[in-house]
């Protein structure tokens, strides 16, 4: 079975995208997701530039994760 997309929770947190540019830079086939709270920082994703796609969504919201699968 092959893993062809990934759902990092945290993604802009600094082990979040740590993980997202491991799997880019290793498995350049892996669509990456990422779910980040909307007032948290986006600097640590730039250098991964259009490689992680970055969803607003909060964890205490199911409705808000849900619309994001």
């Amino acid at each position: 079975m092959q893993i062809s997309k990934v759902l990092i929770t945290g993604i802009a947190g600094s082990g979040g995208s740590y993980l997202a540019e491991y799997i880019a830079k290793n498995h350049p086939e892996i669509e990456i997701h990422g779910l980040a709270y909307s007032r948290s920082t986006r600097l640590n994703l730039e250098p991964l530039g259009k490689k992680v796609t970055r969803h607003e969504a909060d964890l205490m919201d199911f409705g808000s994760v849900f619309s994001v699968l």
